[in-house]
Formats: structure tokens, sequence, C-alpha cells
């Protein structure tokens, strides 16, 4: 194993500032030469990694001056290097109070993960930036700068804009086609069947020739005609109910929930505001296809006896839960459902993106002994 050396020479004077001896010291500085050189490793590791990374870094003072930033910060935001220098990162932000707020908290927990932020190119243009950042403090604890690695997310940003969009037009062209459907089946096929319902009367009326067979063949039909009569007139409801217009959400909640616990033997019981005013005609709709939603996932896969509607607001928000006494939903499909990993307008990734178009959110609480689906909605000015 070879060592470094540093000679170290001392000159001893004598009488009349003679020198008189001179001692010569060897120090091993092998381990100081292997520390420094694997400083020089690191540094040069670090850069090579600064440079080489897709996402932009940058390093900043507390007051905002560029130290340094890599090709890809460059590239992104549009700067040389000694534009970069000559910068300000508070003027790179879209709204001034995002710096000192991310600042704030970055200090208070020493790194940020994913904080949303819109930062501004050269050319003027506004980029949707995820950044993460972390803290360089001194020995004694002062901030001495910021790394911040910044993820460009304009493009995701505007594609799930366009998803909205879409997801809004499609929940609209859905809710028109039952609209559709159920003026039909109210207006067309209803009213055929209650005409043949009512010839079938009048021939029953008019056959006494007619044998026993013959006659039960006919009074068979006619009941058939009338519970074909029911059932197309609960489906048109059931499509679009005529209550919702009419009468206001509290009513045709009530007229669907005693309908539903006929139907499929749940007790579903409903706790209203007294003082539940009406409200837009989409909003109303929404809950009710929530609601609707809701209690169909109850009666098909939870498997309780009960369901409780409750609605409740303030002077700002209103509050819908749909609540079970059942098994709860399993872990795999309760993550599908928080992620929003399902087909649009299907189940509760339905229910989520109704809640959305309206500025609202669709929280799931499940455990084992039941399920609660929440859509909290906020209210406009006038209402509620």
């Amino acid at each position: 194993m070879s060592q470094s050396l540093d000679q170290i020479a001392q000159r001893f004077n004598g009488e009349n500032a003679a020198p008189s001896l001179i001692q010569d010291t060897l120090v091993d500085i092998t381990e100081r030469k292997r520390v420094e050189q694997e400083l020089r490793d690191s540094e040069e590791k670090f850069r090579a990694l600064f440079e080489g990374s897709r996402d932009a870094i940058g390093i900043t003072t507390p007051t905002g001056k560029f130290l340094d930033a890599n090709q890809a910060w460059l590239d992104l935001f549009g700067y040389t290097r000694q534009e970069m220098l000559e910068l300000n990162v508070a003027d790179h932000y879209v709204h001034p109070c995002d710096r000192s707020r991310f600042r704030q908290e970055l200090e208070q927990k020493g790194s940020l993960r994913d904080y949303e932020v819109k930062l501004s190119r050269k050319d003027g243009r506004v980029l949707d930036c995820l950044i993460t950042s972390t803290v360089w403090r001194a020995a004694n604890g002062e901030v001495i700068g910021y790394q911040s690695i910044i993820r460009d997310t304009t493009d995701r940003k505007q594609a799930e804009k366009a998803m909205r969009e879409l997801s809004g037009r499609l929940l609209h062209v859905q809710d028109e086609e039952r609209r559709r459907l159920a003026r039909e089946l109210h207006d067309a096929t209803a009213q055929t069947l209650v005409a043949l319902a009512m010839n079938l009367a009048l021939l029953k009326e008019s056959a006494a020739e007619l044998n026993a067979n013959s006659n039960k063949i006919l009074c068979e039909s006619l009941a058939l005609a009338q519970q074909c009569s029911r059932e197309i007139r609960t489906v048109s409801y059931l499509l679009h109910p005529p209550l919702l217009e009419e009468l206001g959400l509290a009513s045709t909640l009530r007229w669907y929930a005693d309908g539903f616990a006929k139907r499929s033997g749940l007790e579903v019981t409903l706790d209203l505001p007294c003082d539940l005013t009406r409200l837009s005609l989409e909003v109303e709709t929404t809950l009710f296809r929530i609601v609707q939603e809701s209690l169909t996932n109850i009666h098909r896969h939870s498997g309780s006896p009960t369901a409780k509607i409750r609605m409740v607001q303030d002077g700002t928000h209103l509050c819908l839960e749909v609540a079970d006494q059942g098994a709860g939903m399993p872990p795999a499909a309760l993550e599908r459902a928080r992620s929003g990993a399902a087909a649009l307008g299907v189940g509760i990734a339905g229910m989520r993106e109704r809640a959305r178009q309206l500025r609202g959110r669709l929280e799931i609480d499940s455990r084992r002994g039941g399920t609660t689906i929440r859509a909290i909605l906020p209210l406009p000015r006038g209402e509620g």
C-alpha cells in the first residue's frame, strides 16, 4: 500500500540567531488524501447526475438568487445559463404569494414532495409544475439554500381538463338519453299497453260465449297487459323521474326510497333537512343519481339489511351520505374506487365524475360493518 507523506522542516536558532538545528518531520497524510479523493469523486458523480437528469433541477439561495441549474432546467424555461444566474426565482412564479407559502412550508418540514405551482417561461408561457424540494442548512441550522426538482405537468393537466370536459358531455348526453327514453316509454309504449288492456277488458265483457279455458287465457292476458303497463311506467320514472322537475329532490327521494324498499326488501330510512329548498335541476339530478346508484350497490353487493340516506346543508355546502351495515368493500375494490380506476359512468366512477362536474367531491368510507358514500357539493350563492 502506498503512502502520502508531507515533509515539514523546522529550523531552531542558536546564539546570535544563527541556525543551529534543522528538524525534518514526515507526516502521514494518506487518510486525508483518501478523503479528499472521495470528495472529488462524490462531486463528480453529483455533477454527472445533476447534468444528466431529465428533470429540471435548480439550486437557489433563501433570497431567491440562482446558484446553479442543470441543462434540463434551462431547456424547460428557455433561459441561457447567464440569464439564469441573473434571475430571481420570485419572478419565476405566476402567483407571487405561492413563493412565500412554498418557502414557509419547506422550511417547516425540511422537504416537500410534488408541490403544485404555476411557473412562467422566459417567453411568458405558463407551466403547471410539481416541485420536490429540500432545504440546505449550515451547521448552526441556518437555511443557506434550496435544491428543487421541477417536473412539467402541463400536458397532463391539459389532458385531464379535456377528459373532465368529455366526461361532463358524456354524462349530459346520458341524462338526455334517459329523459328521451323515459318520455317515449311513457308517451308511446305505456299508452299502447293501456289501450291493449282496455281492448282486452272490453273483449272480456262481450265474450260470454267463450269457454272456461279461453276466458282464463283472456283474463291472464288482461292481467299481463296491466302488469306490463305498470312496469313500463316504473322504468320510465326510474330513467327520469318527473317528480324531480315538478316537486324537487326531497319528494323524489321519498318516492324513490319507498319504491326501492318495496322492490328490494331493504329497510331504507331518510334523514332530510326540514327546510331543504329547491336546488338547480343539475344539482338535484346529480344527488338523485348518486342515491340511485348507491342503493343499487347496497342491494347487489353489501348484504346489508338497511340503508340510510342523510343530507345536511349549511350556507356554503351540501353533504349527502348513503350508508349501509354490510360487509364493506374488498380492499382491492376500495383502492380502485378511491383512485378512480374504473370505467366512466360505471358505479362509483360515475358518481365521482358527477360530483366533480359540480366542483364537489366524493368520499368513500368502507370497513367491516358498513360502507358510507359521501358527496359534498358547493352551493351556489342564493341556494341553501
